[in-house]
């Protein structure tokens, strides 16, 4: 009897440990991300939406912290902008501006998982935004932004830790559910020819139903800190 109880108090002390702070999670990957000095890597994306299909284009990605970025290939190519680095630029800014909530803590593989929810502008609209986030890990492992009761895009990541220095995701596929109202690119990094193409095939799309598509990018060949001159980034870009 007293080893019962010695258990079920064990078990309610557990239960009723204290939610970790929002700002403490997003320190999480903050300081995951702040080890990134610049970077390269391969990606292969594969998407599949209505009007537009890109089966598997080869693209070369080039950061370098704060912000420069480079994207080089041949022909057109639509790049995901939330795909490469999720929601990098809501949480690494000078200043946090939302306001996170932390809802609860699960577990995946071994590893305890934070999901904080918090209001910000997606696809330039007012949306709920949640993300699973990985502890200690920092890595955003899931993120759901939901535009007025749709869940219109869905995230969800495998990470790989690089030369000893981040997690980087090395898997991540995009699931979107746009209303019609929302038909743009301006959530994708895109070349002219692939933004006529993808326009062009939406002028004639007069249905009121959302719009359901599929986005995968596959990641290779990392370099981390290897130092890239700003002058990479000057470069004409390959289109």
């Amino acid at each position: 009897m007293i080893r019962r109880i010695s258990l079920l108090l064990f078990a309610s002390l557990l239960w009723c440990q204290p939610l970790k702070q929002p700002v403490e999670i997003i320190d999480l990957v903050r300081d995951n991300l702040r080890k990134l000095e610049d970077y390269q890597v391969d990606l292969k994306i594969k998407i599949a939406v209505p009007g537009f299909r890109m089966p598997g284009k080869s693209v070369h990605y080039a950061f370098k912290a704060p912000d420069k970025v480079k994207l080089e290939t041949f022909g057109f190519a639509m790049v995901p902008r939330q795909g490469i680095l999720p929601f990098y630029s809501e949480l690494m800014g000078d200043s946090l501006h939302i306001k996170a909530e932390t809802l609860e803590k699960t577990e995946v593989e071994g590893e305890s998982v934070w999901i904080i929810a918090f209001q910000d502008t997606f696809y330039n609209e007012d949306a709920l935004i949640k993300l699973w986030i990985g502890d200690p890990s920092g890595t955003i492992l899931k993120g759901v932004a939901t535009i007025g009761g749709l869940d219109v895009f869905t995230l969800t990541s495998q990470y790989e830790k690089i030369d000893q220095v981040a997690y980087m995701p090395v898997v991540t596929k995009i699931d979107l559910k746009l209303p019609p109202e929302m038909k743009t690119l301006r959530h994708l990094n895109s070349t002219p020819q692939a933004k006529m193409e993808i326009m062009e095939s939406m002028k004639s799309d007069t249905s009121s139903t959302p719009i359901q598509g599929a986005i995968e990018l596959i990641f290779s060949k990392y370099k981390l800190n290897r130092g890239i001159p700003d002058s990479y980034f000057d470069e004409e870009k390959s289109n």
